[in-house]
């Protein structure tokens, strides 16, 4: 069984893989050394990257063989972490027996000449240093670990690879003048003449592994991308940091807000959980107390916890000091806990710990941090808060916003120190992929929107953002048939996505510019011309060619069929090849295997299976999402399928709820009739006794024009609510523009919802500048898409209403500011749409065409 991976996991490992093999053959050539540096943010899952990168070399993946000769050094500065490690290359791949997962330590202490190709070493670097004496030669001990290592270069050359994990680690200098242990392994010493040829470093920042490497390799970098890491659902949205303001203590003021808080989240995933039949998350409180805290100071922080928490019982409370043993913490006995095992011990609703969870460890169900450690140690804080973002769930929860977040509580922190912290998890070494929110507002649905308002939102439609690491339309067709026959769909498995691709090809391989295209191909495949030349040892020079052919040997044959594997969907070319082994050649499956190679290769092949994937994607979404209208996660999968798309595609909106937002600094920034609006009775800071403006919405314009836009908006009679809509997200409204393959997205500022005769009509009103490129592409792009909501063509089928109609448009209003007055067009009207199309074929920023436009076809707004 090999591991399931998310698309930027398998393209990063896929490019890793690929690099790994030319730096591997550049050594056998003229022993050119490579580093490869695999850079992602925290919680992308690189240990699983890892392990699929090591698990394609070692077992053969991306239609290419694996090497038995390959053994890995895996490398760390954790001996905890090398344990853990090993466990989740276990978990991840049933390949990675535990035969094959050697940890160096006391129980395996490597006294071996060099490594056994077929398995991966874990080793902490602490086993090189100088006082590991048991690791050395002598006393019964007939090789060192160095010597190991060096053997292992020598032995295996380029199927020797060393894994640096945390690469950023163990990058600095020694008082002694010689390199690190890190520094030495990498670039060779005199204990080790023949390092690993290929080192590949991961880690969320780069910078330091790869100017350790210096020029003493050749560097090559693969880079995971944030934003696919964010839309991957695998870590959280938000971390919320909360701090005090002022100079007086507020410890216990903040460790009982995180007690609160974590009693909230436990409430807000039962009824989760509850509604969508999962298994319960029970989530975690994390308290680190400082580095020097006494076992009494430990007591009376469980005092501060139990007494917000009333429900709370000592053997709900876990530790993790260094002592390894049950506590005595004033009144409490607190048992305590292997780091690893806390995510999978029931019933752990607060674990109180120094350092031990700081790095190497992780916890989805760790939702709420508190650390009482002192500003000084910001950079403790930021590895910590890397090890709380991943969501329980490993995806987004699209209907109850208040689930992608995580809090953390900092009460020795000031506002200088907190802006240090959120500097490092922006561009430290524990980089993270979520925003992050200061002294946040909480918000909740609007009690003054009304129901219909309410019912007009989830009506309305969206598009989601095609995907930068799409999955081919075989595979979310496949996806989508199990998801509806866990409803009780029928029809609808892998067996109908396989007849409908196979009877698509054998169509397309009927045509007949498609079948000689493949005759000829096979004719090609079938034999190999050679020539043969006679040379004149002394001269150099050719006495005799002769030229002639040979047929193509089996094994031939099998490589060019899986090469059609690779370039096919999924299991499309063993669909086609079982298709035409019972077919056409029933004899003959060597004939069949070209035929496949040969139709593989045809221009349109791939397109023409996808296509026909894509429609019974389409078609099963379409008749089918009534079965789905009743169950939210469902409705999520299939979303997170649709998002998965390489275009743009029609979705539905999931309901803006519980969330969090920054502050507005002046009073006039929070404004009233937002959906989402401010609870009552917050206050500013955790030690502070002022409040919040109740019942509003903190937003700040980023221009004054854009204000009065929303002004005006606001101000109207008609108006019942506005939004303001998010730059992307489930919850966003967002439509596409530009050709297919290069779409890119709009998402227009504010939808307004107005009453018109009695029925609530729903507006997007878009300030925008003029003078940007994207100005008039955007804008076409969104007429386009406002035309077809109109025409009905994102209408949903009910099965108890047939079809139903979702709500309508009203205006769509592109703004400018044109010097004295806003000016609005309205893209619905006749002829926009066109207008700015041609403005944006012209290409380049074309401000002065776009305000001609607004002057000859526009009103002032009001």
């Amino acid at each position: 069984m090999s591991m399931t991976l998310m698309g930027y996991q398998s393209s990063a490992a896929s490019d890793v893989v690929r690099r790994y093999r030319r730096a591997a053959s550049a050594f056998g050539e003229d022993n050119e050394r490579w580093a490869l540096s695999l850079s992602a943010p925290t919680g992308s899952g690189k240990t699983i990257m890892a392990a699929a990168i090591i698990e394609r070399l070692m077992f053969g993946g991306d239609g290419q063989p694996g090497s038995d000769r390959l053994a890995v050094l895996w490398v760390s500065d954790n001996p905890s972490l090398n344990e853990q490690t090993r466990d989740k290359f276990q978990r991840y791949s049933a390949r990675f027996t535990l035969d094959r997962l050697v940890v160096v330590g006391d129980d395996d202490p490597l006294n071996v000449p060099s490594m056994t190709p077929g398995k991966v070493y874990f080793l902490n670097t602490q086993k090189l240093g100088s006082g590991a004496t048991s690791f050395r030669s002598g006393d019964g001990r007939d090789y060192s670990l160095w010597d190991a290592i060096n053997g292992t270069g020598k032995a295996l050359g380029p199927d020797f690879l060393m894994v640096v994990d945390e690469a950023h680690r163990g990058t600095g200098r020694t008082g002694t003048g010689r390199g690190t242990i890190l520094a030495r392994l990498i670039k060779g010493d005199v204990d080790l003449v023949n390092p690993a040829p290929v080192v590949l470093g991961i880690s969320a920042t780069p910078e330091r592994f790869v100017d350790l490497v210096g020029s003493s390799m050749t560097v090559s970098h693969i880079k995971v991308d944030v934003d696919l890491v964010k839309e991957s659902g695998l870590v959280k949205d938000k971390i919320v940091l909360a701090h005090p303001t002022e100079t007086q203590a507020a410890d216990a003021t903040l460790l009982a807000m995180a007690a609160h808080q974590r009693q909230d989240m436990a409430r807000e995933w039962q009824a989760y959980t509850d509604a969508e039949g999962l298994s319960p998350v029970d989530p975690v409180l994390l308290v680190q107390v400082a580095s020097g805290e006494r076992d009494d100071g430990i007591g009376r922080v469980l005092d501060i916890l139990f007494d917000a928490d009333r429900s709370l019982r000592d053997d709900q409370v876990v530790h993790a000091l260094e002592t390894h043993r049950p506590g005595e913490f004033g009144r409490h006995t607190v048992r305590w806990v292997e780091p690893s095992r806390i995510h999978e011990l029931a019933g752990v609703k607060v674990v109180v710990f120094k350092e031990a969870l700081t790095t190497g460890w992780d916890c989805p169900r760790a939702e709420v941090l508190v650390s009482l450690r002192k500003a000084d140690d910001s950079t403790y804080i930021t590895q910590l808060i890397g090890r709380t973002v991943r969501t329980p769930l490993a995806r987004k929860v699209d209907t109850v916003d208040a689930l992608n977040s995580v809090w953390v509580y900092l009460p020795h922190f000031d506002d200088v120190t907190v802006k240090r912290v959120v500097g490092l998890l922006g561009s430290g070494d524990d980089v993270i992929a979520a925003d992050v929110e200061v002294n946040p507002v909480r918000l909740e649905p609007n009690p003054a929107v009304s129901d219909e308002v309410w019912t007009a939102f989830a009506d309305f439609p969206t598009n989601t953002r095609p995907s930068k690491t799409a999955r081919n339309d075989v595979d979310r067709a496949i996806s989508l048939g199990l998801i509806l026959a866990g409803h009780g769909v029928s029809g609808v498995g892998k067996k109908a996505v396989q007849t409908t691709v196979v009877g698509t090809i054998a169509t397309f391989l009927a045509r007949d510019d498609v079948a000689e295209f493949v005759e000829k191909a096979v004719g090609d495949y079938e034999t190999i011309a050679y020539a043969t030349l006679s040379v004149d040892w002394m001269t150099g020079q050719v006495v005799e060619r002769t030229e002639g052919t040979a047929t193509v040997s089996a094994t031939n044959v099998v490589d060019l069929f899986n090469a059609a594997k690779r370039k096919l969907p999924e299991a499309s070319a063993m669909w086609l090849w079982d298709y035409l082994c019972s077919s056409r050649f029933p004899d003959d499956p060597e004939r069949a295997r070209l035929y496949v190679a040969a139709a593989a290769f045809h221009p349109e092949a791939v397109r023409t299976i996808e296509s026909a994937a894509g429609r019974v994607f389409a078609d099963w979404r379409r008749q089918h999402q009534a079965v789905l209208i009743e169950d939210p996660d469902a409705m999520a999968q299939v979303n997170r399928l649709v998002a998965q798309s390489r275009a743009s595609e029609p979705t539905t909106l999931a309901r803006p709820d519980r969330s969090t937002v920054a502050p507005a600094d002046v009073p006039e920034d929070w404004w009233e009739k937002h959906l989402i609006a401010s609870k009552p009775d917050q206050p500013t800071s955790p030690d502070s006794g002022d409040t919040y403006p109740a019942g509003r919405f903190p937003f700040a314009p980023s221009s004054g024009w854009e204000r009065r836009v929303l002004a005006v908006e606001t101000a109207r009679a008609s108006t019942l609510a506005w939004y303001r809509n998010p730059t992307g997200g489930p919850q966003a409204v967002g439509a596409p523009y530009g050709e297919a393959g290069a779409q890119r997205m709009v998402y227009p500022d504010f939808v307004v919802f107005r009453e018109v005769d009695g029925r609530v009509v729903i507006d997007i009103v878009d300030p925008h500048r003029p003078d940007l490129g994207d100005t008039a592409p955007k804008w076409a792009g969104l007429a386009a898409w406002a035309a077809r909501v109109n025409a009905g063509e994102f209408d949903i089928v009910d099965t108890l209403h047939g079809l139903e109609r979702r709500s309508r448009l009203g205006r769509v209003w592109a703004v400018i500011d044109d010097g004295e007055d806003l000016l609005y067009v309205d893209l619905l009207a006749e002829g926009v749409a066109a207008r700015f199309e041609q403005i944006a074929a012209a290409g380049g920023i074309q401000e002065a065409a776009v305000r001609a436009l607004f002057k000859e076809r526009g009103a002032v707004f009001a």
